[in-house]
């Protein structure tokens, strides 16, 4: 599968003083071909790995072969939408200001008790290896 060689790290800030780190390895898919094909083909994803769709406002889950955990962003990186174990074949489109998505292995939002109106922090950790 052809994704972007950037790699981002996903934090939640929160009222504490530092914030949470939620993930250091996800892809950013953002070309055409790699935002239709996103996670399609792979048998399955590493807990805490994921994949950030930019722009994106919709997806699906066609040809996937494993529940995922999907989170909408604004554009300034607020979650506007979650859907939790969005199986494969489905299709999801929240209807709302969102941009981007990131898509998470199942278990994720509940882990982590996301929700709309929390604010993530997208940073690029540099070149795929």
């Amino acid at each position: 599968m052809i994704m972007a060689a950037i790699v981002v790290s996903i934090y939640r800030v929160t009222d504490e003083s530092s914030p949470e780190c939620l993930s250091r390895t996800v892809k950013s898919a953002n070309t055409f071909f790699s935002r239709f094909m996103g996670l399609m083909g792979r048998e399955s994803l590493i807990p805490y790995d994921a994949l950030l769709i930019k722009p994106c406002n919709s997806i699906h889950t066609g040809f996937m072969k494993f529940p995922i955990d999907v989170i909408f962003l604004d554009k300034d990186n607020r979650v506007t939408a979650v859907r939790a174990g969005m199986k494969p074949w489905r299709l999801f489109t929240p209807g709302n200001k969102s941009c981007s998505v990131i898509e998470f292995s199942s278990g994720f939002i509940q882990q982590f008790q996301i929700k709309p109106g929390d604010q993530l922090v997208i940073e690029e950790n540099g070149e795929d290896k």
